[in-house]
């Protein structure tokens, strides 16, 4: 993924441009990209999109653009909720503000230290990150001014950076027409003005150099009323006196020759210090804001203590090679010269601290003879010996603070760098650093040093995919290079193919005494029994992270001991913390090679039957906490089959604490159920399988995930067939139906599947079953406007589903023949249907069909004049559909409401209900709602006196009711048309009937 805001606002998914939608929509994920990895509050968020005065529906429309936005990403974890706001989630690479500022800042720092072809190289790297002005397409967002302003200071600070650069590469001539160019833009930058006279001088031509000053000293009069600032009067000078000093660099250096020659030859021999670190890898790649920032404090910052720089990072990280290249680069800092101790931390023989002690004692002149017994003497000649010098102390793979501690330098002097597997967040004063694997172009950039580029560049693809299967990690990597340097004949697809199987991936990735499968199991045997059992459970399942009352079913424990066991692991990195989801969960994950590990473990530890076991109480958590979210959102075990699978419920607190927002633990974690679905499938677990895609379903519905609908049910139908499940066949056949008729609007298809599904539950005598079926083909009937077989098909559902107990169906059903009734003319029957549904939902606690119901209450009291009544039921119905969160239902009552005051006369707040209707179905994108709009903007135009748009708003809405196939609609529509062709002006104050 590629985010671009450094120019018109700009996303890319493997190479491909991402559309993102309306210019709110792509606002939104402007304004999160301005802050990226930082929560803004949903307050901040209307505010700017906004401004003073957002509309009611901004919450709700802000909720519609995140979905939206999550969905174009193609990735839910892109955008996190974390109260009170939405974070954008960005990797490292992926933001060009990002890489920007790190390739900058390196420039920086390469210019300070004198290295100027690097400087050169890199600040040209970052300028050409630009693509334009930043956030360009939203000049007028006040709220985003702020950030493109800082950004554009920053670009042209790199740009002076890079033009001084040059500069002193002796490029002068060169620069004369770009600088030119640069002080028109921006008249007043000092620097561009000092600049552009010394090109001019060093290209020999003084008078224009002394000209570009008079002319600056009188754009500055002018516009500010000052003088230039005294570094560019001094230079005015020294072209005046032709200063050597100024002159091109070569000149320069021959001048000063034999001056720096002397000093050179005068200077004495330099004693010997300790210099213990190991040698720099010469292949050293990425990792530029790491080393900044451990500069920054290593060198940098003045503190009255020893500085400290801890890195941490999983096994396999770089980390020991991060900590050698930092020691490397500031060793001219520490003149009395650098230790080096690797402390064997997750091995069973950590180093003993008395040896080391006595180590670095000898390498600091202590006469072997003299140095004392006990650790605690060693530490304390030890401080003696640094207190005032300045002496680099790393110290490798440590174990905890406790183990590092009798190190410690007491001379503030003195600089430690550490690296462990567990974070030393204990090392007071410490600058912690926390390494991750790398990102996929430093990834090839390592394999393009360690093998012939000319076979990266051959197949750029494969070098990616190899990075990929590697999981970004160093060690990995080097070993894949390894391999590929000691085989010249293997391509990099060859080695490509070799390591895809999963199951021989680890044994591929060793060479000579690189192995990642030893670095883990380093880790891994360190673990008490209940830690290596988790991990081994927890490798067994294919979701891509979870929550930790996952563990918690894995082991069959408590939620506590799980959470504290599941830290643990993350503290010895061999889990990752993810960050908070939607439900504000803590969400943690497996790196793609230690769950290889894990899983391997598993295989070789544990007996099938407990591999089973704990996957059947992970899958029957996710059933038990979709089946609540079930009841939940429907008020009961309604509108759904039930099977056998067994639940595993988290205690009754937990439980409780996880569904306070059902909705939200449902985003949370519907990726996770997609994913234990398909492995579900895979195992044999039909049961678990049907039944999870099943409940599922309830949360694929309400938030429009069709294609994950579609394929959890699609996979587990060929595991019910497979092994002759023939209630979960029914059962998945009849969603499909209720897919292919609600959403997909394919009747024909519908009615096949519901018809399959009836004739199975027929087979098998399931009650509910065949009246789920039935409701499903008497729904079919009445959006096809075959009213007599809708009718039919719902007198046989309706006993069969009171019989069952299923309240919430019968409900439904009892709706869809009161639409019946109302689009065959008979308001009696119709509101007679319509409060029974709303009894049953009342009863129920189903909040969805006392919405529903009410709102179609309200649609009779308009047929009957009574816009008043239609309001108040209108009114009603929003509060309702507002607390469950149903986005589709709200659409709906905005509707109703603009329909009220249509028919009470009042088109401005008619229009104003409407177009609030028609913004959330842009989103939702439901077809008879649409119809329904445009009928209604036909009668409002037609109200107005506006009959060009009263027609082509009828006409459209005649087209979409003819594709839908629903007669009743068009036949509104029609009749709605003739007034308008025949009379030439409104229709009554009532809706046609």
């Amino acid at each position: 993924m590629r985010f671009g805001v450094l120019g018109p606002l700009a996303v890319e998914r493997d190479g491909a441009p991402v559309a993102l939608g309306p210019p709110k929509q792509r606002l939104l994920l402007g304004v999160m990209l301005a802050q990226p990895d930082q929560v803004l509050s949903t307050d901040r968020l209307i505010d700017v999109l906004w401004g003073p005065q957002p509309p009611r529906t901004a919450a709700k429309n802000l909720q519609v653009y995140v979905y939206h936005l999550r969905q174009a990403l193609g990735d839910e974890s892109r955008i996190v909720y974390r109260a009170p706001g939405y974070a954008v989630v960005v990797r490292r690479g992926e933001l060009d503000a990002r890489r920007f500022a790190e390739l900058a800042g390196r420039g920086h720092t390469a210019q300070a230290e004198g290295d100027l072809v690097t400087a050169d190289t890199v600040l040209t790297q970052a300028l050409a990150c630009w693509r334009g002005e930043a956030f360009a397409d939203f000049p007028d967002v006040e709220w985003l001014r702020g950030h493109a302003t800082r950004l554009e200071e920053q670009r042209l600070a790199a740009l002076e950076a890079r033009i001084e650069v040059d500069l002193a590469l002796g490029r002068h001539a060169e620069l004369i027409g770009e600088l030119a160019g640069l002080i028109a833009e921006h008249p007043l930058r000092e620097r561009l003005r000092a600049a552009y006279m010394l090109a001019l001088y060093r290209a020999g031509r003084r008078a224009d150099a002394l000209g570009a000053y008079q002319e600056a000293r009188s754009t500055f009069v002018e516009q500010l009323g000052l003088d230039p600032a005294p570094a560019l009067r001094e230079l005015e000078q020294a072209i005046l006196n032709d200063d050597p000093s100024i002159s091109a660099p070569a000149e320069a250096a021959a001048s000063s020759g034999a001056a720096k020659s002397e000093t050179t030859t005068a200077t004495p021999a330099a004693a010997i210090v300790p210099a213990q670190l190991p040698p720099d890898v010469a292949d050293f790649t990425g990792r530029a804001r790491q080393v900044a920032r451990a500069e920054d404090m290593l060198v940098s910052r003045s503190v009255d203590a020893p500085r400290i720089v801890a890195i941490s990072g999983a096994a396999g990280v770089g980390k020991t090679t991060l900590a050698v290249h930092l020691g490397h680069r500031i060793a001219g800092t520490f003149p009395d010269g650098q230790l080096y101790a690797n402390l064997r931390g997750p091995t069973n023989d950590p180093a003993d601290i008395a040896d080391v002690l006595a180590g670095f004692l000898r390498a600091l002149g202590v006469d072997p003879a003299t140095i004392p017994e006990s650790a605690a003497d060693r530490t304390a000649l030890y401080r003696s010996r640094l207190s005032g010098r300045r002496t680099l102390v790393a110290l490798d793979d440590a174990v905890d603070e406790a183990q590092i501690a009798p190190l410690l330098p007491g001379s503030q002097g003195c600089a430690v760098l550490v690296t462990s597997r567990t974070r030393l967040t204990g090392l007071p004063g410490a600058e912690v650093i926390d390494l991750d694997t790398f990102a996929a172009d430093d990834g090839v950039r390592l394999l393009a040093h360690m093998v012939d580029p000319g076979s990266i560049r051959s197949d750029p693809e494969a070098a990616t995919e190899l990075v990929g299967l590697c999981g970004g990690l160093p060690l990995a990597l080097r070993i894949a290079g390894a391999r590929l340097a000691a085989k010249p004949h293997w391509s990099v697809r060859d080695f490509l193919d070799r390591i895809s199987d999963e199951h021989r991936r680890l044994d591929e990735l060793a060479h000579r005494d690189l192995n990642i499968r030893a670095s883990l199991a380093l880790s891994y045997h360190n673990l008490d029994p209940m830690a290596q059992a988790a991990f081994r459970r927890l490798g067994l399942l294919e979701a891509p992270d979870f929550a930790s009352w996952v563990a918690a079913a894995a082991l069959d424990t408590s939620a506590q001991v799980a959470e504290d066991i599941v830290e643990q692991l993350v503290d010895v990195q061999l889990l990752q913390a993810a960050g908070r989801d939607a439900a504000g969960q803590l969400r943690y994950r497996f790196h793609d090679l230690v769950r290889v590990y894990a899983h391997e473990r598993a295989l070789a530890e544990d007996a099938d039957a407990d591999q089973r076991a704990a996957l059947v109480r992970a899958f029957g958590a996710w059933l038990a906490l979709a089946d609540e979210v079930h009841r939940q959102v429907l008020g009961g075990d309604y509108t759904a089959v039930y099977g056998d699978a067994p639940r595993w419920t988290p205690d009754p607190g937990t439980a409780a604490r996880l569904l306070t927002e059902p909705m939200a633990w449902f985003e949370s974690e519907r990726l996770a159920m997609v994913i234990v679905v398909r492995q579900a499938a895979r195992l044999g677990f039909d049961e678990q399988c049907w039944e999870l895609a099943l409940r599922a379903a309830t949360g694929f519905q309400l938030s429009h995930y069709v294609d994950d609908w579609r394929h959890t049910h699609e996979v587990a139908l060929a595991a019910c067939r497979r092994t002759g499940n023939q209630r979960g066949e029914g059962a998945l056949l009849t969603s499909l139906g209720a897919l292919a008729l609600n959403v997909e609007r394919d009747y024909d298809a519908a009615e096949v599947l519901l018809g399959d599904a009836l004739r199975l539950f027929e087979r098998i005598g399931h009650t509910q079953g065949r009246g789920l079926a039935l409701r499903s083909l008497c729904i079919a009937g009445w959006r096809r406007g075959n009213y007599s077989e809708g009718q039919r098909y719902g007198e046989a559902a309706r006993p069969l589903l009171h019989e069952s107990g299923d309240r919430g169906a019968e409900a439904q059903l009892i709706l869809c023949l009161g639409h019946i009734q109302l689009e065959s003319g008979d308001l009696d029957a119709a509101s007679e249907a319509y409060r029974t549904t709303l009894d049953i939902a009342t009863a129920t606690g189903d909040r969805h069909h006392q919405a529903n119901a009410t709102l179609w209450l309200g649609m009779v009291d308009l047929r009957l004049g009574r816009p008043d009544d239609a309001e108040r039921r209108f009114r009603h119905t929003m509060a309702l559909v507002q607390r469950v969160g149903d986005r589709r239902g709200t659409a709906y009552t905005h509707f109703g409401l603009g329909r009220s005051y249509l028919a009470r006369g009042d088109p401005d707040r008619a229009r104003e209900e409407l177009e609030r209707a028609a913004d959330l179905n842009d989103d939702e994108n439901d077809p008879i709602l649409r119809t329904h709009l445009l009928h209604a903007f036909g009668e409002l135009h037609l109200g107005t006196g506006d009959t060009d748009k009263a027609l082509r708003c009828l006409d459209e809405g005649m087209t979409v009711a003819d594709q839908l196939g629903s007669p009743y609609l068009r036949r509104e529509i029609e009749r709605t048309r003739q007034t308008l062709c025949g009379h030439g002006h409104g229709p009554s104050a009532r809706p046609a009937e």
